[in-house]
C-alpha cells in the first residue's frame, strides 16, 4: 500500500491523500462473507428446557423451544463485518496551504464517510514547522512501519497519517519528506540517519 499519493501541488498549496488499499477491501469483503457463510450453514436450536418430576413418580416436561437460528446468523454477520471494519484502512489528506497558513489533516473511518459523513480534522499553522522526520516503528509479527512526522516550533509533533505503512525501506517516506522540506523552504540537516530529516527554516 502506498503511504500518501500528492493529488494538488501549486507553489501555494500542496495536497496528500490516502484511500484505503486493495487489500484492504478484499480483507472486509472476506471477513464479512465468511460470516454470511457461517450464517447460512447454521441451523436452528432449542435454546432453553426444562424438566420436572412430579410427586406421583410422571415425569413431566416442561419445554419452551426457541428458535435461535435468526439470532445466531445475525449475530455472525454482524460479526464478520464488525472485524472486517476493524480491519479497514481510514480515508485521510495532509493540506499544506501557504494562502491561509494553515496545515489541515483529516481522516475519515468506513462509518464517518458512508454513514455519518464526518471527518476528523486538525489545523495548525504553517509557519509553525520547524522540522521533517521520518519515524520508525517496529511491530510484533508485522514487520517495520514508517511514518512522516511534521515537528512544530511549540514543541508538539503531528504524523501525516493515523498509522505508519510498512515497508522494507522508507525511501517513499523519505520523498515525501523532502518534497514537503522543499515546498515550505526549510534547511534540511546532515544528520537523517535511518530516514530521519532534521530541517529548520532558512534566515
Amino acid at each position: 500500500m502506498a503511504y500518501m499519493t500528492v493529488a494538488e501541488r501549486t507553489a501555494r498549496r500542496f495536497r496528500f491523500v490516502r484511500s484505503p488499499s486493495y487489500r484492504s477491501w478484499l480483507v472486509l469483503l472476506g471477513l464479512t462473507g465468511l460470516g454470511v457463510y457461517i450464517a447460512a450453514t447454521s441451523t436452528g436450536s432449542c435454546i432453553w428446557s426444562v424438566e420436572q418430576r412430579a410427586a406421583t413418580a410422571s415425569t413431566v416436561s416442561y419445554r419452551c423451544c426457541v428458535d435461535s437460528t435468526f439470532l445466531w446468523r445475525l449475530l455472525c454477520a454482524l460479526a464478520g463485518l464488525g472485524l472486517g471494519y476493524v480491519c479497514m484502512d481510514k480515508w485521510e489528506e495532509c493540506v499544506l496551504d501557504k494562502s491561509q497558513g494553515k496545515v489541515t489533516l483529516t481522516d475519515q473511518a468506513f462509518g464517518d464517510r458512508f454513514l455519518f459523513n464526518y471527518k476528523k480534522t486538525i489545523v495548525s499553522e504553517l509557519d509553525g514547522i520547524t522540522n521533517v522526520t521520518v519515524e520508525k516503528e517496529v511491530v510484533r509479527y508485522a514487520g517495520t512501519g514508517y511514518q512522516v512526522v511534521l515537528w512544530f516550533d511549540s514543541g508538539y509533533s503531528l504524523a501525516m497519517t493515523s498509522s505508519c505503512s510498512f515497508a522494507r525501506t522508507p525511501s517513499e517516506h523519505e520523498e515525501i519528506a523532502k518534497q514537503i522540506i522543499a515546498f515550505l523552504g526549510l534547511k534540511t540537516g546532515d544528520d537523517d540517519t535511518h530516514g530521519d530529516f532534521k530541517s529548520g527554516k532558512q534566515d
